[in-house]
């Protein structure tokens, strides 16, 4: 069945008269309906003032091109094998016109099944401890035995879930060149992605307000009180100043959108329960009790979600040196993030004496909702750095890429993706500013440095030997290296045993928890606790600790990679590259964090690596 090119992008630009001659480009992108990139399209593009026919193809990026074309009235037609046809009929080419691009995608989403459908039994020491010393007792092989399991859990879906989703974008962009040395780009995208429907109004949503349901189709739209988020408009402004001859002066800034949002099915957590009483029953879905008295664990996102966006900036100075065929960089760049998300449970029970559920925020209105995980996108962060490089594009043997980044990154929403290690966030729904902190993914320093080396010798080099068997055994030979060298990762001290009755906790910070000598793998960090001069303390009873989020840092870290190549003539056209690459040259080991448990024996121990041992691989590589 022919598939249907969903959208396609056209791109316009025409040049003023230069030497009386007016001319115009029309480039744009195919993708089909999954948004994806469709190459090797035919796109025809018919001038209709003069009949005149130019034909072009999309790469694999999916995006054509036709330049010098004379302003005037055009069609374009896109067509490929398996995809249904796609034209633009009769739109116009101007003089000093700008760019112009619009996209729309439908999304088709069916979820079929979920992670852990036939369910999972965790085991640890927990419930083998012994209580009265916790951090030296108990064995998870005892608890497994005992069929003891810390977590028994089963997710699984009622329906086939069928999300439909739109991503709506368009743009306006135009190049001025105010003078021989000033060029200005300005552009005004357009971007909106409505909240996602379900097919058969299977969509719901925990309100925290009422306590109550809202299921679509039943007391809510289709969307489920999710509302428009339409404003996401981005201006972007850049230009390039020629300073001198060999001097030029770049910067920009503008506003760029990401789509946030997850997607969820029922998730079920029994414990303690026993591994021979396996799993309960799938629950039968009760309409009437889900909008009137709800009674579990739910999701739940508020009306007015936001889409997040980021305002990025950057200023810099680039300075060429023929003399030596490099290049010079020196830029500040910074990137300000808003509206970024984060889930926690909104339903977390106050730090106090009692009962869970004489503690939990929404104990008054829906006392049989133990956790509603809130899909909140009022997170911010920001980024500055300072990056210089130099380099040396390859020529007279010899090519080099040199690069230093200074830079600070601090947010208040934990980890999406890898990093360090944050600790709680947040620690205290109630005072979430109080999780505002180093970033977990923050490298303060780092250096790097490519290089490319080949020999001066052999046929047609500086140094030739006027011997065929001297020249093909002492030319040919590269040699590589890339050196990285970096600061270490930011971590969070916590409680190994909080006292707050609420989660985890951070320990009350007396001291700055470094080690004046520095730290060692055995103990990294100050990790003295529970004593007059000691770093660390416990908070008051029924209390969060006052330490902050990411306040120390792990192990730096660098790596040498490098390689060998050799090139042997086999013909007249063909030529073997025999290879030899060692990554980690020197088998430097790279630390993880130290144990950030305050209270634990092991605190302050770093136990574990990252990154890979010395790895050394040999290949022949044939090129003609």
């Amino acid at each position: 069945m022919p598939q249907k090119i969903i959208a396609y992008a056209i791109l316009s630009h025409c040049s003023p008269p230069l030497r009386r001659r007016k001319t115009a480009s029309l480039g744009g992108a195919v993708s089909d309906s999954t948004g994806a990139a469709v190459p090797a399209a035919q796109v025809s593009l018919l001038n209709v003032d003069n009949g005149a026919r130019r034909d072009a193809q999309t790469g694999e990026d999916g995006q054509y091109q036709f330049p010098l074309l004379p302003p005037g009235t055009y069609s374009v037609t896109v067509q490929r094998d398996g995809f249904k046809r796609v034209s633009r009929e009769q739109f116009r080419l101007e003089v000093n016109q700008a760019a112009r691009s619009a996209n729309i995608v439908r999304r088709q989403i069916i979820d079929f099944q979920t992670n852990r459908c036939d369910g999972r039994f965790n085991f640890d020491r927990t419930f083998t401890t012994d209580p009265n010393y916790v951090g030296a007792t108990g064995d998870t092989m005892a608890s497994f035995l005992l069929g003891t399991a810390s977590a028994i859990e089963q997710d699984f879906l009622l329906v086939w879930a069928g999300m439909r989703t739109m991503e709506i974008g368009s743009y306006v962009q135009d190049d001025w060149k105010i003078t021989s040395r000033l060029t200005l780009n300005l552009g005004l995208p357009y971007e909106c992605t409505p909240p996602p429907v379900e097919v058969a109004n299977r969509w719901a949503n925990f309100n925290p307000a009422t306590g109550k349901m809202a299921i679509a189709g039943v007391n809510a739209d289709s969307r489920a009180r999710v509302q428009l988020d339409g404003n996401n408009f981005a201006p972007r402004i850049g230009f390039a100043y020629q300073l001198r001859k060999t001097t030029v002066i770049r910067g920009g800034g503008g506003i760029f959108y990401n789509t946030q949002g997850n997607g969820s099915a029922v998730f079920r957590l029994h414990n303690p329960r026993r591994v021979q009483e396996g799993f309960r029953p799938i629950p039968v879905i009760d309409v009437a009790q889900l909008t009137t008295n709800p009674s579990g664990s739910f999701n739940s996102v508020p009306p007015s979600y936001k889409t997040g966006y980021a305002q990025q900036f950057n200023i810099g100075m680039e300075q060429e040196l023929p003399k030596w065929g490099m290049v010079a960089k020196a830029a500040f760049v910074g990137n300000l993030a808003r509206q970024v998300d984060s889930n926690f449970d909104i339903n977390r029970a106050d730090p106090g004496p009692g009962t869970p559920a004489s503690r939990r925020p929404l104990r008054n209105i829906a006392p049989s909702v133990i956790g509603a995980t809130f899909a909140d996108t009022n997170g911010v962060a920001n980024y500055h750095s300072l990056q210089i490089s130099e380099e040396k594009r390859f020529s007279s043997s010899l090519g080099f890429l040199t690069a230093y980044t200074w830079s600070h990154s601090i947010d208040n929403v934990p980890l999406q993706q890898g990093g360090g290690s944050d600790g709680p966030v947040p620690q205290d729904i109630r005072y979430r500013f109080l999780d505002r902190g180093t970033s977990g993914f923050d490298i303060k320093h780092r250096f790097s440095d490519s290089l490319n080396y080949a020999l001066p010798t052999g046929k047609g080099k500086r140094f030739s030997f006027g011997n065929d068997m001297a020249n093909n055994l002492l030319g040919g030979w590269q040699m590589n290296g890339i050196v990285t060298i970096q600061s270490g990762l930011p971590f969070t001290p916590g409680l190994a045993t909080s006292v707050s009755n609420s989660g985890g906790s951070r320990p009350n910070r007396l001291k700055s928890g470094g080690l004046s000598g520095g730290g060692s793998i055995a103990r990294w960090f100050d990790t003295s606790f529970g004593t007059p001069d000691a770093a660390w303390a416990t908070p008051a009873q029924f209390a969060y600790g006052n330490g902050g989020r990411n306040i120390l840092r792990g192990p730096g870290r660098w790596n040498v990679d490098y390689s060998v190549f050799k090139e042997f003539a086999v013909m007249e056209r063909a030529r073997l590259q025999f290879r030899a690459e060692f990554f980690n040259l020197f088998n430097h080991t790279q630390f993880d964090l130290p144990n950030p448990a305050i209270g634990n024996p092991d605190a302050g121990r770093i136990t574990a690596t990252v990154g890979t041992p010395r790895d050394i691989q040999f290949s022949l590589r044939m090129q003609f």
